[in-house]
């Protein structure tokens, strides 16, 4: 684990509230307004607006009624569903799938088909990339894009590969990928 989430509860008209400290977010929450003190003062962010906001900067607090249920557990739920939506996301804007065009049953089972396939090897690749310690130089985006680029012809029943971009082998060799 690389960060600490500090946390207590408080009841409020008998909900639960579990708020949350994320002290690396509220660092970079800090940053974030700062600078944009400096960039965006037009948008109303002042010094004194920074002062006012700077006690909940990094905090989460989310309401419940699973009173059986620990903050962490909560939090655990919460992290979640911020993934599935991190999935959709992806679905919908790396994957352009939001709209299926489909004029029958067969077609768009198949369609959701390649979908589900295209976002299992999304997330593959994420991890790959996450397991690397490559995720600050390339994005899942970049490395599609970039592997776009590997081709082949076929010339006499024989099948060669093109010449590859300097980036594309680059990404091949850093992944391990089986691409021969």
């Amino acid at each position: 684990m690389d960060r600490y989430i500090w946390y207590y509860m408080i009841e409020n008209k008998g909900s639960e509230i579990c708020v949350y400290l994320d002290e690396k977010l509220r660092l970079e929450e800090e940053s974030d307004y700062l600078s944009r003190i400096e960039t965006h003062p037009e948008f109303g962010y002042t010094i004194e607006g920074f002062h006012s906001k700077q006690s909940s900067f990094g905090t989460v607090a989310l309401i419940t009624n699973l009173s059986d249920l620990s903050c962490e557990k909560i939090y655990q739920y919460y992290k979640s569903r911020q993934e599935i939506e991190q999935l959709f996301d992806t679905f919908k804007n790396i994957l352009n799938a939001d709209r299926t065009y489909m004029h029958d049953d067969y077609t768009l089972e198949g369609w959701m088909f390649i979908n589900y396939l295209s976002l299992i090897y999304y997330y593959k690749i994420y991890h790959q990339l996450t397991e690397k310690k490559l995720l600050d130089k390339y994005s899942v985006s970049d490395v599609l894009l970039l592997l776009s680029k590997f081709r082949k012809i076929k010339i006499a029943n024989d099948w060669q590969n093109l010449e590859l971009p300097k980036q594309t082998k680059t990404i091949i060799k850093q992944l391990n990928l089986p691409i021969t």
